[in-house]
């Protein structure tokens, strides 16, 4: 840990007497009167003394160059009584060397200033541990679930429901998110500049939003069942942790929809100029239905391949074939689905929800 974490320790009452100009690590903390102890130690100690030494002129000099030359972080010097202050020969050697400074109070046994390291040390290599057992979960849901098992892991590694979405019509949820979380979710996202947000449910529940996209306009957002302010410091960490491998998947998750929509788009070129275009514009007279909005990113357009099928089969439609362009983007019902206008309607609707924005 470094020192200033150690002297800032509640219930210590350490106090600096010559504080640091950078932040100092601590590797250890030993208590010595030996009066030069620089053979018995390694580097980064802090050396914790209530001065026996000192039987003579110039002793705190030879002391304080001796932990210098061994590379102890710092020296904290038990004051002998209440109130009383670090002598000045023990002062003006730490000074003169660099050395920072720390007082230790008459009434704090030293073994209390290395319990509190010593737990804090320990503290940090479990969070270490559990943070590298946290990346290898969700290393191995990108190899083996995607976006889905990813977010499945995150939640059980947050021991809460958490769920993903790339517009308001594309989620990756836990089984017990929210209902309507996903539209509130973007709606608050794309409104806001920092990150983490909140936002309230439609019951009044405030859950915590943070930002997916590293693309602007952002679309795609993390949504967790948690305010803002009751998140603790070790679920943010979790949080951000998990970040960079949604994105990652993100990534992937848009280029092969962007992939499948190159070719669709060929596809569709080949059956307007009439020659063969291979499924799933080949057949009997496929129903279409051109849908006709202005100009969006590419990946807002794409994430129409993910949005428009699930809806269809919701508003009856037995199978839907989507090609997405920044202009228009084609709807290919195939024969035989129930193509009536509730249908049509049902998937604009799906489409201006995903868009937003007004659709014809």
């Amino acid at each position: 840990m470094y020192l200033h974490e150690l002297v800032t320790t509640e219930d210590l009452g350490l106090r600096f007497v010559l504080r640091p100009s950078r932040p100092v690590p601590v590797s250890w903390v030993h208590s010595t009167d030996m009066a030069d102890p620089s053979g018995y130690l390694g580097g980064g100690e802090l050396i914790l003394t209530i001065g026996l030494w000192r039987q003579a002129e110039g002793d705190a000099e030879r002391f304080v160059r001796a932990l210098h030359r061994s590379g102890a972080a710092a020296l904290g010097y038990g004051v002998e009584a209440p109130g009383a202050d670090v002598p000045a020969d023990v002062l003006d050697a730490c000074r003169s060397i660099g050395l920072p400074l720390v007082r230790v109070p008459h009434e704090v046994p030293f073994i209390e200033v290395a319990r509190a390291f010593h737990a804090a040390a320990n503290a940090e290599r479990h969070d270490l541990r559990r943070l590298v057992r946290h990346h290898e979960a969700l290393a191995a849901a990108v190899s083996g679930g995607g976006m889905p098992e990813l977010v499945r892991v995150l939640a059980a590694q947050l021991a809460g429901d958490v769920w993903v979405a790339d517009g308001p019509e594309v989620v990756w949820a836990s089984p017990a998110a929210p209902p309507g979380a996903a539209a509130v979710t973007c709606q608050r996202g794309s409104q806001a500049v920092a990150f983490p947000v909140q936002a309230t449910l439609a019951d009044s529940t405030a859950v915590t939003v943070m930002r997916v996209d590293e693309v602007a306009p952002a679309r795609c957002f993390l949504g967790y069942a948690r305010p803002v302010a009751a998140m603790t410091a070790a679920e943010r960490r979790v949080l951000d942790n998990a970040l960079p491998y949604l994105r990652g998947e993100l990534v992937r998750v848009r280029e092969r929809r962007g992939h499948a929509a190159s070719r669709r788009r060929e596809q569709l070129a080949l059956a307007e100029s009439g020659r063969p275009a291979g499924p799933p514009l080949a057949g009997p007279a496929p129903a279409v239905a051109v849908l006709a909005y202005p100009a969006v990113p590419g990946p807002v357009a794409d994430s129409l391949l993910d949005a428009v099928p699930p809806a269809a089969r919701d508003c009856g439609a037995d199978e839907v074939e989507v090609i997405p362009d920044v202009r228009e983007s084609v709807l290919i019902l195939r024969p035989g689905a129930a193509v009536g206008d509730q249908t049509v309607a049902c998937l604009l609707k799906c489409v201006e929800r995903q868009l937003g924005r007004e659709v014809h």
